[in-house]
């Protein structure tokens, strides 16, 4: 009797586990409920799904930080191009390598910060990804990994292609 309920407790554990997994890695499944929720609205405004972004680089003298609210955009045909619906935004980016003049011992400078826009899309080859665009200090698009809150990759240095940032997202519904 204490093997079968050993076994039922190991199913039980397995199951419960793989599901955890499977839902983690599912960028599809992570991007759609974002973008249900964004889609909604709280008292006429649609909701935001804010997203604190930072990288760092294969080097000891970058790193950036964005706080971005982004909102949904829907599909869209532009001079016969399709465009897939997205969450995008725009904001600051504050970037190590601008020193703050009067805390010249500061990581950055808040007086100098960096336009930056941020796009996520379906990666329509691989549920397990998705797709984002960074356009601003540095324009690049890579495909992302979904895994406990976040959102990451790894994509070259615009300026400097030997450089690999990685790019981390936490989201949180706003």
């Amino acid at each position: 009797m204490k093997a079968l309920n050993c076994n039922i407790i190991f199913f039980v554990l397995c199951v419960v586990s793989y599901s955890q997994v499977s839902q983690a890695g599912n960028c599809t499944t992570l991007l759609a409920d974002l973008m249900t929720y964004a889609k909604g609205s709280t008292g006429g405004d649609n909701n935001k799904v804010q997203v604190f972004m930072t990288t760092n680089a294969n080097t000891p003298d970058f790193a950036t930080y964005t706080n971005i609210f982004l909102d949904y955009k829907p599909a869209f045909i532009f001079r016969l191009i399709p465009f897939p619906e997205s969450l995008a935004g725009t904001a600051n980016s504050l970037i190590s390598n601008r020193k703050a003049v009067m805390f010249p011992n500061g990581p950055f400078d808040p007086l100098r910060p960096a336009k930056t826009t941020l796009s996520l899309t379906k990666n329509a080859a691989d549920a397990n990804f998705l797709n984002v665009s960074l356009v601003g200090w540095n324009t690049v698009t890579f495909k992302a990994r979904c895994d406990n809150g976040h959102i990451y990759g790894f994509a070259p240095n615009q300026s400097r292609p030997s450089v690999i940032q990685l790019y981390d997202l936490a989201y949180f519904k706003n």
